[in-house]
């Protein structure tokens, strides 16, 4: 990171007013070293179609898995979540493809695995969050991944996070930093005001703008020279950046 702005983002942080720092989730804390989502879905869709040998092979696997996401992205939803989940997707997708719900839940496991395969620290964000910790903030997560809540804790726990760090994931939640839905329910979530919170991520639109539109400090984290996309499943999302 350019020493610059190591130094801009600690002094944003070491602002006495700061009580919260919230960090993005991908291309911020960790990264993935694939390309192009379709690098990751190519994988899980050979392991499904090892399992289940889809007429279409792993081409009709893909398409499949697109279209599962914008189904139940699109879904409406009388409870008044905003996000689907990836539960959803995969329930979707086990209809679509093999017309049996039965096996969402292994599904969901095969794309989890070899997610995991391709998921390491950022280096850059991992500075930035020690920093953070160094000057005894409250640290939480503010994603709109939609992967489970209990395999990203326990991937960052396995780089060496620490466990006291509250996750707030569109999945879980509902709730989206890209409609600013998720940094109106932090504060309340929290208690604190939203000026309290500095939330830095590596969208300038929805970790940058949007989150200062909702009152609070952001700061966009850089780009790392070989900085993942975002999360697996919402690139094929229409709503928005999963970060």
């Amino acid at each position: 990171m350019p020493k610059d702005v190591q130094k801009a983002l600690i002094e944003a942080i070491g602002d006495p007013a700061v009580r919260v720092v919230s960090f993005g989730l991908f291309g911020t804390l960790i990264q993935r070293r694939q390309t192009a989502p379709d690098d990751v879905f190519g994988a899980f869709a050979e392991a499904v179609a090892a399992r289940h040998t889809p007429p279409g092979g792993a081409v009709e696997i893909i398409a499949a898995r697109r279209q599962a996401t914008e189904i139940a992205c699109r879904r409406d939803r009388p409870d008044g979540r905003e996000a689907t989940s990836l539960e959803e997707i995969h329930e979707t997708l086990a209809e679509l493809l093999l017309e049996r719900v039965d096996v969402a839940d292994e599904l969901m496991a095969l794309e989890l695995a070899e997610e995991r395969k391709l998921l390491s620290p950022h280096p850059l964000g991992r500075q930035v969050f020690d920093a953070a910790r160094a000057a005894g903030k409250r640290l939480v997560i503010a994603s709109d991944s939609l992967l489970p809540q209990d395999f990203v804790e326990t991937v960052l726990a396995e780089m060496g996070y620490p466990p006291d760090v509250t996750c707030f994931l569109a999945g879980e939640t509902g709730l989206r930093k890209a409609s600013g839905s998720l940094y109106e329910w932090i504060p309340l979530r929290l208690g604190v005001d939203r000026a309290e919170i500095l939330h830095i991520g590596a969208s300038p639109r929805f970790d940058v703008e949007m989150a200062r539109r909702k009152g609070l400090k952001a700061r966009q984290m850089p780009e790392a020279p070989d900085r993942d996309p975002d999360c697996i499943a919402v690139p094929l999302n229409p709503t928005g950046d999963g970060r």
